[in-house]
């Protein structure tokens, strides 16, 4: 969508500060308090907005670190906000023993055929998993429902049960087991393959090599300034 037309800035609002690093442009209707998602000033889309929860089952079981390609198709943008559907797909290179995978991204409505999950009906967020013998489908966003097309028990998995976020993370700070979604260990690398969707996204087309250790596409810099975008005067990491 274009930019909506500038407008009052609300007296609870100190627009600049909230705009931080971003490029400066007038208060519109449409910003704030939740529609900066939709915006590349300001936030990362569906991708963003879900692909950390979405992603979360994937990653952790099949170790979906360091995507070595990505490519998507869109609706088309103008690189102000995000497109109004997307469909990314995402490859990832052999890693402690498990073999290459794919992995694609639906969002806007363009769900996955549904010849992949016979006898359900897709919800509004969900995962699948195409295995060599058999199909798994998570109707929801939980990563705590699972079920085998065609039928089947789902086998028994043990896993170390979170005591809840805010518990989690109070038992880490004070010198207790990590969390296991600390930063450098599992939430930054998922964030880096969440967010390489939108590499993708704003490429809108090309198949774009990804060069994990350097944190560059391969072979051009034409894209760096999405990788590392300049900040303006006064805001700096």
């Amino acid at each position: 969508m274009d930019r909506p037309p500038s407008a009052p800035t609300p007296k609870t609002l100190d627009f600049e500060q909230w705009l931080g690093p971003r490029p400066s442009r007038p208060y519109a209707e449409g910003y704030h308090p939740f529609a900066w998602r939709g915006w590349w000033d300001f936030g990362t889309g569906s991708l963003g907005d879900m692909g950390c929860h979405i992603f979360n089952m994937p990653f952790m079981a099949l170790d979906l670190r360091d995507p070595v390609a990505v490519q998507a198709e869109t609706s088309g943008h103008n690189h102000d906000s995000f497109p109004e559907w997307a469909i990314v797909h995402y490859e990832f290179g052999e890693r402690h023993g498990r073999p290459p995978v794919k992995l694609t991204w639906h969002d806007g409505g363009k769900r996955p055929d549904p010849a992949l999950c016979p006898g359900f009906e897709y919800g509004g967020n969900g995962s699948i998993v195409v295995c060599e013998k058999a199909t798994i489908y998570s109707p929801n966003e939980l990563n705590t429902e699972f079920h085998i097309v065609g039928g089947g028990e789902m086998p028994d998995i043990k896993v170390d049960e979170s005591p809840g976020h805010m518990a989690e993370f109070a038992r880490a700070a004070m010198g207790g087991v990590p969390a296991v979604s600390n930063f450098p260990g599992y939430s930054g690398p998922l964030a880096e393959t969440v967010l390489l969707g939108n590499l993708a996204i704003w490429a809108n087309g090309p198949r774009l090599e990804w060069d994990a250790r350097k944190l560059q596409v391969k072979g051009t810099h034409d894209f760096d300034g999405l990788i590392k975008p300049d900040y303006r005067t006064g805001w700096g990491v």
